[in-house]
């Protein structure tokens, strides 16, 4: 790992996350990652392209920097395994939701990718319009449905 471009990488982050202006998402978004979801972008796998300038470790001291030293692995693990307990996790069991995810979607990794009885899962996977328009269509159906 190339020390002196991740310090580089570390400060701009960090620049980033210590403006607290009104309006400013950055830093909200960090802090629900290291708070509730855990989720963040690595290069850990051997599986991508990106080579391995942003191991996990990287992204869990962004956190220690910028909201504290309480904000570590441990820290951030428990507030995971607490989010997944309050919202269900794998285990969700709520209605009247409508989970929309696509294949090549990072995200869908912390969504529910399988249907459930009362929420089903629209799995946009060739992410072209008249995909987009169809599960649009679902959606708002299955809305009506629900507000009837």
């Amino acid at each position: 790992m190339n020390k002196n471009k991740n310090k580089k990488n570390k400060k701009k982050t960090l620049d980033i996350l210590r403006v607290t202006e009104i309006g400013r998402t950055d830093r909200q978004w960090n802090y629900q990652s290291c708070t509730e979801f855990g989720y963040f972008p690595t290069t850990d796998s051997n599986a991508q392209p990106f080579g391995h300038e942003f191991p996990i470790e990287f992204s869990v001291q962004i956190c220690i920097d910028t909201f504290g030293l309480k904000f570590n692995s441990n820290f951030i693990s428990g507030a995971v395994d607490a989010s997944n307990v309050n919202y269900g996790g794998r285990h969700y069991t709520e209605d009247r939701v409508v989970f929309v995810n696509g294949n090549i979607d990072p995200w869908h990794y912390l969504s529910i990718t399988h249907k459930l009885p009362q929420a089903p899962v629209i799995y946009i996977d060739d992410l072209d319009p008249p995909g987009l328009t169809q599960a649009r269509k679902v959606i708002g159906d299955l809305i009506d449905q629900w507000l009837q």
